[in-house]
């Protein structure tokens, strides 16, 4: 399905005339500061589930762990998603002392507790809900968060960074328009982005219900210029 794009643009202007020294003379001029802001419909979403395990025994909890990571995977398989797509995120091993006496250097740990992370990526946002709902029945301790993107923000950067300096020079003619000059060319410009934001979502610790709604909503890129122009 081909992306729908929702362009949307604002803009912030800092506005004032200084006199520039230039070699030719004094030069009057205008800055002005464009802020472009583009939205768009995501279309990949990035889903980190974790598996925790506890046991007495390193050894036997590291194994637990792999064994229900490898329950979750093959559930979340079962989608039809690629194996490209599903990778460990952070795997971490942490042993455990007993609180009244952790400042003992000698004591030995009561037992280990094993996080592991795994990544998906979805490409269909209509399977995110699904995804949820299956890694969830089979072993997902927690949904840590989802966050949405787009795979190629390219456009919306373009785009955000030209409705950036599209209103800057608008804001500045009739600045100088009113003023009863007109507006010259561009003597300096600088940048301060374009800035992509993905959309994160923060789960709850709870496993997901059955059928689970999800909204991805509109994301937003914003680009800021910064322009001065000459008055002739």
């Amino acid at each position: 399905m081909k992306p729908i794009h929702i362009f949307l643009a604002t803009v912030v202007v800092a506005s004032f005339v200084l006199p520039v020294t230039a070699e030719g003379g004094d030069t009057r001029s205008v800055e002005v500061t464009g802020i472009g802001v583009v939205s768009q419909r995501p279309d990949v979403a990035k889903v980190a589930f974790s598996v925790e395990t506890q046991g007495k025994d390193v050894e036997k909890a590291t194994k637990f762990n792999a064994s229900r990571t490898a329950r979750l995977i093959d559930g979340i398989k079962k989608l039809g998603l690629d194996t490209l797509d599903i990778q460990t995120r952070h795997y971490r091993v942490t042993p455990r002392y007993p609180d009244r006496q952790r400042s003992d250097r000698d004591l030995q740990p009561m037992g280990y507790t094993v996080h592991n992370t795994i990544n998906v990526t979805i490409h269909d946002l209509r399977k995110v809900g699904a995804l949820m709902d299956r890694a969830t029945a089979s072993g997902a301790d927690r949904v840590n968060h989802i966050r949405f993107e787009h795979s190629d923000p390219t456009q919306a950067r373009s785009r955000a960074l030209e409705r950036a300096v599209e209103n800057a020079r608008a804001e500045a003619s009739i600045l100088v328009g009113k003023a009863g000059a007109m507006l010259g060319p561009v003597l300096q410009m600088r940048t301060g982005g374009p800035h992509y934001a993905p959309k994160v979502e923060r789960m709850m610790a709870s496993a997901a219900r059955a059928d689970t709604p999800i909204e991805p909503g509109l994301l937003e890129t914003r680009a800021q210029v910064t322009i001065r122009f000459s008055i002739e």
